[in-house]
């Protein structure tokens, strides 16, 4: 799916900027060793790394999606290891005094960005007393729009298909609208299974 995010973004940037970068937030909790299996036992909270990629929108444009997907690929081994995890711990003991930090990317300096977040390993199984739930999305925080947001999540329903809560700049949503590949599809009341699909009466 980067891969494809990639080549919208580069479609969308066209020629108003010379690169494009797509960014990912990589969950460590497997990414850490055996030593540390007790003390994530007991918490409750983010173990996030970021990475991001550059490219010439040209490139990204031209080139194959195994292309875009090898690119990711890279980027995210990258960061995804124990050892970049515990230097995240050490500096941010560091400086935990310093106030709040965010990414260059999270507030639009730089190049055109989406960022991509998968909570895929989240399974949801519950039931509050009137059945399972027909889509589960996390909550963004609004605010300004300094990047474009992907957050993916698996369909509570297993049948494979996903979820995906976007934030867009409008020229990328024009984009994907008009993609002939139609991988997003909008969410309707009748796609939920909230509304019966019409019946000909012929």
């Amino acid at each position: 799916m980067s891969a494809y995010l990639w080549k919208l973004l580069a479609t969308a940037t066209g020629e108003l900027d010379t690169t494009c970068r797509l960014a990912w937030l990589v969950d460590g909790r497997t990414r850490l060793g055996s030593k540390y299996k007790d003390a994530m036992r007991g918490y409750l909270g983010n173990v996030i790394s970021y990475t991001w990629r550059e490219e010439r929108v040209d490139e990204i444009k031209k080139q194959s999606l195994a292309y875009g997907a090898r690119l990711a690929k890279e980027a995210i081994e990258e960061v995804a290891c124990e050892e970049r995890f515990e230097q995240l711990v050490d500096w941010m003991e560091e400086h935990k005094d310093a106030g709040k930090w965010t990414e260059t990317v999270g507030v639009g300096l730089g190049a055109p960005t989406i960022v991509v977040s998968s909570l895929m390993s989240f399974r949801v199984e519950l039931d509050f007393g009137f059945g399972a739930p027909v889509m589960t999305l996390p909550w963004i925080r609004p605010g300004r729009l300094g990047s474009c947001q992907f957050t993916i999540v698996r369909n509570p329903k297993k049948d494979g298909s996903l979820f995906v809560s976007a934030r867009l700049w409008p020229r990328l949503a024009e984009v994907i609208e008009q993609d002939s590949e139609r991988v997003f599809r909008p969410v309707t009341a009748e796609s939920l299974g909230f509304v019966p699909a019409p019946v000909s009466r012929l």
